[in-house]
């Protein structure tokens, strides 16, 4: 598998919010974006700690397609509560085998892929906030509790909801969430879910040397302009050309943390393929 990771921390290399990981082994390969949130800064030792957590379980066998994806986050989750329980994260994951993509999805992550049209991408998981009505629903008990509240929020003509719970007796949380499912965030954790939605793709039914991209919401306008540059000509372009593009478009400046994995199957690695 074909693959580069390009990530940029906003506020310089000691600190991070982002963690990655991919692993690729045995016809197995597996990658994921977790983007924490809350509780103050995040070291990038501290991001680290929660990429090695889910590597570790990641890299433990399993025979059915998609355990190693749920163990992975699972043990992320476990680890942000145990160790950092103010801090919580969204996160993508993908488990590739054979003919089949698996895709665990947490919260405002994503998952992108190469199409022939004006952008030259198109987004290929939901998004988990408090403007989702099927979010809503869900959280429907723990929001007639009394203890959390959604808040609709307007700043430059852009409408966002956000997720508070109560503080007792103190008042409103200050901040909110924007995202409805999340790994860790234990103040929250009685409205949302650590439950990621399972996604499954049959490789086949994409074009030879798809491009697919996974990465944090502060990835997201690099990715769109990487995509954008290479839209015509998708299945020559190489990597290391990805890679650069992505570099180029980090350049610009960005206000989030910004980590993007780019992979592909090499033409023998093809589903079908002779």
């Amino acid at each position: 598998m074909e693959h580069v990771v390009v990530s940029s921390p906003r506020s310089g290399e000691d600190y991070s919010e982002d963690a990655y990981v991919v692993v690729d082994s045995h016809g197995t390969f597996l990658c994921a974006v977790i983007d924490t949130h809350h509780g103050g800064t995040f070291t990038h030792q501290q991001s680290s700690a929660v990429a090695q957590a889910t590597a570790q379980a990641f890299r433990q066998g399993a025979e059915v397609l998609g355990d190693r994806l749920v163990r992975g986050l699972a043990a992320a989750d476990q680890f942000l509560l145990r160790h950092h329980p103010d801090f919580g994260a969204v996160a993508t994951a993908v488990e590739v085998r054979g003919s089949r993509m698996l895709v665990a999805q947490l919260g405002d992550s994503r998952l992108c892929r190469s199409v022939w049209n004006a952008s030259g991408y198109a987004k290929l998981t939901p998004v988990h906030t408090a403007e989702n009505p099927d979010e809503l629903r869900r959280m429907e008990t723990a929001l007639h509790s009394g203890r959390f509240h959604v808040r609709v929020h307007v700043r430059d003509g852009q409408v966002t909801h956000r997720l508070y719970h109560r503080r007792w007796p103190w008042g409103w949380s200050r901040h909110g969430l924007m995202v409805t499912r999340s790994l860790g965030d234990a103040p929250y954790r009685s409205a949302l879910t650590a439950e990621p939605e399972i996604l499954t793709f049959d490789l086949s039914a994409f074009p030879p040397r798809t491009l697919f991209t996974i990465c944090s919401d502060g990835a997201m306008d690099a990715v769109a302009r990487m995509y954008g540059r290479i839209r015509s000509r998708v299945p020559t372009v190489e990597m290391g050309e990805v890679q650069a593009l992505l570099e180029q478009g980090l350049l610009f400046e960005h206000d989030d943390d910004a980590t993007a994995i780019c992979f592909r199957w090499e033409d023998s690695e093809r589903p079908g393929a002779a």
